[in-house]
């Protein structure tokens, strides 16, 4: 909290105070310490605002992270995490992914671009990502992991 109290900065006057973009009003510190905040939410899932085999890359890690982490749930008997199940087929590595693009990271890159236009680049990446993923043929999507093996 203290470093983005920091990075925020201090309260300036509300007189001549810019306007809202977006509802972000830079005038105010806790909109600025939001903004901070997600800047660093940004920066933590920027792998998919890359060039596509970087995006590619992290992204598989991240299908075999949860695949693994699937196996343990089955193996303890825990709860399956409806999310993590499947993951060696591509249909649902597709769906995986699409759905994280579209329900965390474009919102948030939306967002940040509106209020700071030098985003736009990366937000576009993430729209190719997300667009490069078709549902009709995920065996063709080139973001999949096919190492993926099924549970036994």
């Amino acid at each position: 909290e203290d470093e983005v109290e920091e990075a925020a900065g201090r309260d300036v006057s509300s007189a001549g105070e810019e306007p809202a973009v977006c509802g972000y009003r830079p005038g105010r510190r806790e909109d600025r310490e939001d903004l901070v905040r997600a800047i660093v939410h940004a920066a933590d899932l920027a792998a998919q605002t890359t060039a596509a085999p970087n995006a590619y890359y992290f992204g598989r890690m991240c299908l075999e992270e949860f695949h693994q982490q699937h196996r343990r749930e089955v193996a303890e008997h825990l709860a399956e995490t409806p999310l993590m199940q499947r993951l060696h087929e591509p249909l649902a590595q597709a769906k995986a992914q699409l759905g994280f693009l579209a329900y965390v990271v474009l919102p948030l890159y939306q967002a940040l671009a509106a209020v700071m236009p030098e985003m736009r680049g990366a937000l576009s990446n993430a729209e190719q990502r997300a667009a490069e993923i078709d549902l009709d043929r995920p065996q063709e999507w080139p973001g999949r992991h096919p190492g993926l093996l099924p549970l036994d």
